[in-house]
């Protein structure tokens, strides 16, 4: 009986705007400009720069694909939701951004401490990959976990997160990697 009680009072937070959102969606989108635009002021050279921005419009593509299906979910009355409102899930992608923002900023600040003190770092672009994995690693266990608690079972929404936020993800990169 708890846990259905604790679904329905989930449900009710779920239709309202939370005094954080704004400033959720601020750090989403200051954090990731920020972090493509660090590989701009690190002067690095113009095809590092152009990956950074493919990766950040990627990222924008991949989470309005994902809030697409979810807003179709529950639009239709899926079972799998059952029927969580558009805001539950877009309070869930806001929190999942914030921490994934978190781990990005790291290699912001990595970008900057190299720009600021002019080191080279043969590692870098290992270092941003693995800054990406984890994010996306600690990302997805913050969806899957926030999806569970609105009712999702954890296989539908961590095939949700690899299947549309990463496939999407991975075909927009595609599309928009730098040629030449």
């Amino acid at each position: 009986m708890t846990a259905r009680t604790d679904i329905t009072v989930e449900h009710q937070q779920a239709r309202r705007l939370r005094r954080s959102d704004p400033v959720l969606v601020m750090v989403a989108t200051v954090g990731t400009v920020a972090y493509a635009i660090s590989f701009k002021v690190a002067e690095f050279d113009i095809r590092v720069q152009g990956i950074a921005c493919a990766i950040g419009c990627a990222a924008a593509i991949s989470w309005l694909g994902l809030g697409c299906v979810l807003a179709m979910m529950s639009r239709l009355g899926s079972r799998a939701v059952e029927r969580t409102p558009p805001m539950g899930w877009f309070c869930t992608c806001l929190r999942t951004m914030a921490v994934g923002m978190a781990i990005l900023s790291c290699g912001t600040v990595l970008n900057l401490v190299i720009y600021a003190t002019s080191l080279t770092f043969d590692g870098l672009a290992a270092a941003h990959i693995g800054i990406l994995i984890a994010s996306d690693v600690v990302m997805g266990v913050v969806f899957v976990s926030r999806a569970k608690a609105l009712g999702l079972p954890r296989l539908h929404a961590a095939s949700l997160w690899v299947l549309v936020l990463n496939g999407v993800f991975a075909g927009a990169l595609l599309l928009l990697w730098p040629r030449g």
